[in-house]
């Protein structure tokens, strides 16, 4: 009897499958697990927050596990796609820095999650823009 051979895989689940979401969300499930901040799983999307006053280092680990586990689970995330949003009301907001695999991530005034524009300010006014943006196809 003739033994397979091992192949290396990839991780994917089955793209157009109505057990495409479950199967996913079961893959990924535990990738938050051992986080300090929190974390939000929708689909492919994650986000994290963490209420941070002067010490940058929490996050930094929990962005460096959530590294840990995207390579465990062949799951790569994508480090220019990822962007720091500080939201505060302070006139001088503490500019901390993140990085993701060696790639610092940009700092931004507002960023789009789930159809929604979230500005730093929490005001709806780059969401409304957006809007109109692509209502009137400018």
């Amino acid at each position: 009897m003739e033994n397979s051979k091992c192949m290396p895989g990839i991780s994917k689940v089955p793209q157009g499958s109505v057990l495409e979401p479950s199967l996913f969300l079961f893959y990924i499930n535990d990738m938050p697990d051992n986080i300090t901040s929190t974390v939000r799983l929708f689909a492919d999307d994650i986000i994290t927050y963490l209420t941070v006053s002067s010490d940058s280092n929490t996050l930094q680990e929990d962005l460096n596990k959530l590294a840990k586990s995207e390579e465990k689970w062949m799951m790569p995330f994508h480090p220019d796609k990822c962007v720091v949003l500080p939201i505060t009301k302070k006139k001088d907001p503490l500019e901390l820095n993140y990085n993701l695999h060696g790639h610092n991530l940009e700092h931004v005034s507002s960023a789009n999650y789930l159809g929604a524009t979230i500005a730093s300010d929490l005001k709806w006014s780059a969401h409304i823009q957006n809007i109109v943006k692509r209502q009137t196809g400018q």
